[in-house]
């Protein structure tokens, strides 16, 4: 089943600036599927949703809208090996989160170097703005724990702290054998990443 557009703020961090002209990605390879689409069991996929009220305010969602639509109705009339259809969880998008960076932040030199193919170019004085890729969908499974992304802390919207709850009420109901741990992974999302990225690597001995 292929997916051919994610998460519009995960671009390829050389595409550019963001849909509405502000805002950046971070450093990232772009169209992670950990982002936007997870299987949690055989018949069972978890898929992003944005809502309509979302698209009012934020021309990146817009666009995450549009591709999330076109990926539900791939994999309604996807089927599984046998001919099944799957069945299609949708759970939220995380509330956007904004990070300016400027020379003193490693970041940014990082993208600074970058080549942009809309043609922008990157001050060594400027501020930027990226967006980070938050993302529920960017969560761990291990045998007896769900390491989930949760985004609400003091200061934010009661919104990030619904989503928090929705999207640990969807897993506890996917994954009742198992303890839902909730974890802040901005950290990583800076990085162009998330729980899930960083823990399909080996070390190197």
């Amino acid at each position: 089943i292929w997916l051919p557009e994610g998460v519009a703020e995960d671009q390829l961090a050389c595409k550019g600036k963001l849909p509405g002209g502000e805002l950046f990605s971070t450093w990232t390879t772009g169209g992670h599927i950990d982002e936007y689409a997870r299987f949690v069991k055989e018949d069972t996929i978890l898929l992003l949703r944005v809502t309509k009220r979302e698209t009012i305010r934020d021309p990146v969602a817009r666009v995450t809208y549009r591709n999330m639509r076109r990926n539900h109705n791939i994999l309604k009339d996807a089927t599984d090996q046998d001919g099944n259809n799957f069945n299609i969880i949708r759970v939220p998008s995380a509330e956007p989160i904004y990070q300016d960076m400027d020379k003193t932040d490693p970041m940014f030199h990082e993208l600074r170097q970058l080549t942009y193919e809309d043609g922008t170019v990157i001050g060594e004085d400027d501020t930027i703005t990226i967006m980070l890729p938050a993302s529920y969908l960017n969560f761990v499974i291990t045998n007896g724990v769900v390491l989930i992304p949760a985004y609400w802390k003091e200061g934010r919207e009661e919104t990030v702290r619904q989503k928090d709850e929705e999207f640990k009420e969807i897993m506890e109901g996917v994954y009742p054998d198992r303890e839902i741990v909730q974890i802040n992974p901005e950290n990583v999302n800076i990085g162009g990443g998330g729980m899930h990225c960083i823990s399909q690597q080996m070390p190197v001995r």
